[in-house]
């Protein structure tokens, strides 16, 4: 199905149909790695060595289609699937043989793994040592383009709840620990001849729980993700903090105190700015230099406080905890908690049981 959404294509989800598509053909085989496949279908054999090595990359390219939406796919991107490509290469030789000559390189005891007699035995330890290594290798470099995605939500919305790629995170994580399982699956069959289990199942199984954990968020998630214009703004002026324009630091705080734009749940920085009559640009000088503060952290604050504000005013003496902090620009009871906890330290309920103390 995620082949054939119109959506697919913005969001980055065909990159994770092709993983789907990679793992569940390199996991069928893994399920019919036996004697009895191979001799009906000898021409399969080893043709699924070396699938695992595009496991990395389309995690890779689908995170950062996910988080930078307006980068295209370039030829150069191709080579991240270069050691797949060099792994079919070197086993060209033995895929074009006739299919009795691939017969015999498997026996009784060794056909359960389809590790074969010739030397390409001594190829199949060295692979798995190489999907690790390349799976690692792109994980890796997923973290910074998570980190960057989170820069740039911070930079530009007040509200992220429904925006953070916490979740992915995590998958990122779990993928790094299979990768580790990879090589020790491989230690634990060859710490004797003939294994009894393969280990090797158990990161097949992992890699299909963190996918499709990927694929239920990625239909969850439709359109909730930072879109392709939102940029981190630039903090690179050759200007000293004492020399932007104080000015436009009073005009922002001036417009905070009598505007109250913070009480809008939605507002972004483009439009702080627009309201302001500053370039984007020219806010995120006063916010980084100026005041030292991230728009998100900046707007929040003045949510808390009008929520503090709001708790001692009799005006909103029937109001629950919700009720008030709706009032005072938060969009949800979850959000509105873990950003009062990070700016005070404790919970909303707890402020309120402080403030009846004597």
């Amino acid at each position: 199905m995620l082949f054939f959404r119109t959506s697919a294509a913005k969001t980055g989800r065909k990159w994770l149909a092709w993983l789907l598509l990679a793992l569940g053909i390199a996991s069928i085989f893994h399920a019919l790695d036996e004697l009895s496949f191979y001799l009906e279908f000898p021409h399969l054999i080893r043709l699924n060595w070396g699938l695992p090595l595009c496991f990395g990359p389309l995690l890779y390219l689908y995170v950062r289609q996910l988080t930078e939406p307006s980068v295209k796919l370039s030829q150069t991107d191709f080579q991240h699937f270069s050691p797949y490509i060099l792994n079919l290469l070197l086993l060209f030789p033995f895929l074009l043989q006739d299919g009795e000559s691939k017969i015999q390189v498997l026996d009784y005891f060794t056909a359960i793994i389809s590790r074969g007699t010739d030397i390409y035995r001594t190829y199949y330890y060295i692979l798995h040592i190489g999907i690790a290594y390349w799976g690692w290798h792109y994980t890796l470099k997923c973290l910074p383009l998570l980190n960057n995605y989170r820069d740039r939500l911070l930079a530009n919305y007040s509200d992220i709840e429904k925006r953070q790629l916490n979740w992915m995170q995590s998958i990122v994580y779990g993928f790094m620990g299979l990768f580790t399982l990879f090589v020790l699956s491989l230690a634990l069959n060859l710490s004797t001849t003939y294994p009894d289990f393969d280990y090797e199942q158990y990161f097949y199984f992992g890699s299909f729980v963190l996918v499709y954990w990927m694929t239920f968020k990625s239909v969850k998630l439709e359109g909730d993700t930072l879109p392709s214009h939102a940029q981190v703004p630039t903090t690179t002026s050759t200007l000293k903090p004492a020399e932007v324009d104080t000015k436009q630091k009073d005009q922002l705080l001036e417009y905070m105190r009598t505007g109250k734009p913070y009480l809008n749940s939605e507002l972004t920085a483009v439009d702080l700015a627009q309201a302001l009559g500053f370039t984007r640009h020219q806010l995120s000088e006063v916010l980084n230099e100026q005041l030292g503060k991230n728009f998100y952290d900046f707007i929040n604050t003045y949510r808390v406080d009008a929520f503090k504000s709001h708790l001692v005013n009799p005006a909103f003496a029937n109001y629950n905890l919700l009720g008030i902090a709706l009032e005072s620009g938060f969009k949800s009871k979850s959000s509105f908690n873990a950003i009062f906890k990070k700016m005070t330290g404790m919970t909303p309920s707890q402020y309120k049981k402080g403030l009846s103390r004597p």
